[in-house]
């Protein structure tokens, strides 16, 4: 058993045909292409359902990707067959690129037992594994968005003598929200020209997220499930 946010490619794949995992795949465009059509139509995981970052957020807000209602959210998932109680593994086809996004989505709405495949679907490829372009039929099940207070993520998330690590991080680490969006400059997405910092600018999302894995990962140990798989 592991608490740690990252599961491998042997372990999804020996795992596969388990009923309570759910393989999702998450979409969101390249900011350099915002027209780039999905891959999953063509190839995906198989049992791999879709999550598209542009659909599934706040349409009510100017900001792209804001967090949608959680009556909303729980909605979309029912539809999705996703449910409490499962195991969810969140994937992309860059690498790391979406993936901790819909990974930080779904721990925002409540769900505990969700990972990010290490490597995504160029690993998954590469490593010669199966893949299909069959869309999924799954039952409609029961998810209940418990949407975490900003109080309690910042507890439980940020560095500090109560987790154990140091009161300031090696590298800039920030969480925006609309109102901050709206007062920083520069961004590489033209949707979000002149309202975010431009500390955004050309993030290598791969080395951030397992650096951030990295320092976060003795509270992660601590705060994250109780039944987890095991990472092979």
């Amino acid at each position: 058993m592991t608490d740690h946010p990252l599961v491998s490619t042997q372990w999804l794949d020996d795992h596969l045909s388990s009923p309570d995992l759910i393989v999702i795949n998450a979409w969101m465009p390249p900011v350099t292409h915002p027209d780039a059509p999905p891959v999953y139509p063509n190839a995906h995981i198989p049992g791999a359902v879709f999550f598209d970052v542009n659909e599934i957020c706040d349409k009510s807000s100017d900001l792209p990707h804001m967090l949608p209602a959680p009556h909303v959210f729980s909605s979309t998932m029912r539809k999705m067959g996703i449910g409490d109680g499962q195991t969810l593994v969140v994937y992309d086809d860059f690498g790391f690129y979406s993936a901790p996004r819909v990974w930080w989505t779904l721990r925002s709405m409540g769900a505990e037992r969700v990972y990010v495949l290490d490597g995504g679907f160029p690993k998954w490829r590469a490593e010669g594994r199966a893949f299909n372009d069959d869309t999924p039929r799954r039952v409609q099940s029961h998810f209940s968005s418990r949407q975490q207070s900003q109080t309690d993520l910042d507890r439980s998330w940020m560095p500090g003598p109560q987790n154990g690590l140091p009161e300031k991080l090696p590298s800039p680490v920030r969480a925006l929200n609309p109102d901050i969006c709206q007062q920083r400059s520069t961004c590489p997405s033209p949707s979000l020209s002149r309202k975010m910092e431009p500390s955004c600018r050309k993030k290598n999302w791969q080395k951030h997220f397992r650096k951030l894995v990295w320092i976060l990962k003795s509270p992660l140990q601590r705060l994250a499930v109780r039944v987890s798989p095991q990472r092979s």
